[in-house]
């Protein structure tokens, strides 16, 4: 009983917030789809097991990269068709001087150096936040989408309905789980992700201040990762206790069990090709 009840709620609650939302944009469609294989590329260090192993692999079908990959060269081999940027530091006005410094020099790079047909995914909540139509108005290759992030949970029936009709998506604690739920909603048969190694928990150390700290590695660093207070991307000065932070894991690794539950509801099959991962949610393969 007390399950039937938290169902029903957070059903109620996901509609009441769906219908709130329902005037935000939708996904893009894709009219031709010639290829039917999506990448989803995140930026865990095992991704350069693949970048030097399979490089043939993933620039042979559409991909989409996330957060800091054009800090990468390998961004202009691969040329993907989509990039996402999730956290809001890459969109909020009021962000930090350091977050407002990183975002324009990813904007500034992709102004100059992108001559390829790339979309930029957004929040829709972001689409006030910044004249994005200005901000990318120097290269005609670029043009921007919004996407509806309403987290939404409940009963499976409502959620998959209101998922496929852009009314919001799982919540999305890491921005791959909002990644791949796009390519399943573009129309994508086949999704292989990669670089996705969720292996933070590897990284956590408390320090002598009792602070949780953390090395964030990527597949773009160069020389030795620092371990810094936890997370990152925090704009407050108000620092995450370690319970705080597995609860936050824990939604995260919830979230690509909701992500495959949709994915077979709608016909579409994840692999997980990363070398190294601790998501348990999809079929695992070697590329």
């Amino acid at each position: 009983m007390k399950k039937i009840i938290i169902n029903v709620a957070k059903t109620l609650y996901s509609v009441i917030r769906a219908v709130k939302n329902c005037g935000n944009d939708k996904f893009l469609q894709l009219d031709n789809l010639t290829k039917k294989d999506l990448c989803v590329l995140g930026n865990g260090p095992s991704l350069n097991h693949n970048l030097i192993n399979n490089i043939d692999f993933i620039t042979s079908r559409v991909s989409i990269c996330v957060n800091d990959f054009i800090s990468s060269d390998f961004f202009y081999t691969i040329k993907p068709s989509y990039y996402l940027l999730l956290d809001p530091a890459y969109w909020r006005h009021d962000s930090i001087s350091e977050y407002i410094e990183i975002r324009n020099s990813i904007f500034n790079r992709l102004n100059q150096n992108v001559d390829w047909c790339l979309t930029i995914i957004i929040p829709s909540i972001g689409k006030k936040e910044l004249d994005w139509e200005s901000i990318f108005d120097q290269n005609k290759n670029l043009k921007v989408a919004f996407i509806n992030t309403t987290p939404i949970s409940g009963y499976e029936c409502v959620r998959h309905f209101l998922y496929k009709y852009q009314f919001g998506m799982p919540h999305a604690q890491n921005v791959l789980v909002a990644a791949l739920f796009i390519g399943i909603n573009l129309g994508f048969k086949n999704i292989f992700l990669l670089g996705a190694d969720h292996s933070w928990h590897e990284e956590l150390f408390v320090n002598n201040d009792n602070v949780a700290c953390m090395k964030d590695r990527h597949f773009y660093d160069n020389g030795e990762v620092k371990g810094v207070p936890f997370p990152m991307y925090h704009d407050s000065s108000e620092i995450p206790k370690l319970h705080i932070i597995f609860d936050a894991f824990a939604k995260m690794f919830e979230g690509y069990h909701y992500i495959e539950n949709y994915a077979n509801y709608r016909g579409v099959q994840i692999y997980n090709a990363s070398n190294k991962s601790y998501i348990d949610a999809f079929k695992r393969c070697a590329i």
